[in-house]
Order: structure tokens, then C-alpha cells, then sequence
């Protein structure tokens, strides 16, 4: 098992070892990744999923074609009910949290943020709690009449 230094090293010494221990790499390979890999192969066809709608039961898939059906009638109305929002931790004096409050009040672009007088947006920061009455809105309609230009 162990060679003398002074002898020649034969190439065919060690052949036996390599080709065990890549063996061995390569079936704990296969077992690393049969544990942790999902049921579904990575490279499924678009085909192979269309065969899996097919083996759905008739009722199954009519119940699917309708609810697809009816989340798309839904998204729709949403979709022209919303507006863009804007980023309003662009403001100089809000951050993050200030941004939240004032989303939940209806504040979600410059445009609402402008139309705001200051009264109304201290009284949004005293609903929120004493960590935010110490934030000064006077500034924020001007700069987001800046930010919509």
C-alpha cells in the first residue's frame, strides 16, 4: 500500500483508486441530487405539462377553465381602478414607514401629495402614533409639485 520514495512510480498504481473514488463521487452525486430535487424533472417540456391538464379529470378542469376565467374578469376591473404610485421616499422627510401611513390614507402619488394641505398630513402622522409627530409636512407639497414636473 505505501511505496518506497526511491522506487519508480508506476502510473497503473493508482488507477484502481481513482476510478473507485469517482465511482463514489458520482453516486453520492446521484443521491445528493434524487434527495433534493423536486418531482418534476428541470427541463420540462411545455408538452409534458399540457399532457398533465389532460389527465386531469373533466370536472377538475372545468373548475379550473372558471376560475381562470373569473380572476381574469377581476384583474381587469382592477387594473383600470389603480393608479401608478409613486415613489415618495424621494420627499425629503419621508422614509419608508412615512410612506407606508401615507399610502394607507390614500396618498400614493405627487399628484395626491400636492393636492394635500399640511393640516391633513399632520393629522396623518398624529394617527400613526407619537414616533411620527415629530416629522415637519410643510415642505412635502412643494417638493412633490418639483418631483411631478
Amino acid at each position: 500500500m505505501f511505496h518506497n520514495i526511491t522506487q519508480a512510480y508506476d502510473k497503473t498504481d493508482a488507477t484502481w483508486e481513482i476510478i473507485i473514488m469517482l465511482s463514489v463521487a458520482f453516486l453520492l452525486g446521484m443521491l445528493v441530487h434524487w434527495a433534493f430535487s423536486d418531482d418534476e424533472p428541470c427541463c420540462a417540456d411545455s408538452s409534458k405539462k399540457s399532457s398533465n391538464t389532460k389527465s386531469l379529470s373533466a370536472r377538475e378542469a372545468q373548475t379550473k377553465r372558471k376560475s381562470t376565467s373569473v380572476s381574469r374578469k377581476k384583474t381587469v376591473t382592477k387594473k383600470s381602478v389603480r393608479k401608478k404610485k409613486d415613489n415618495l421616499r424621494m420627499i425629503d422627510g419621508i422614509g419608508p414607514k412615512i410612506e407606508q401611513i401615507l399610502n394607507a390614507n390614500g396618498i400614493t402619488t405627487y399628484s395626491d401629495l400636492a393636492k394635500a394641505n399640511k393640516q391633513r398630513l399632520q393629522d396623518i402622522l398624529e394617527q400613526a402614533g407619537p414616533r411620527f409627530q415629530m416629522h415637519d409636512p410643510s415642505t412635502w407639497a412643494a417638493q412633490a409639485r418639483k418631483l411631478m414636473k
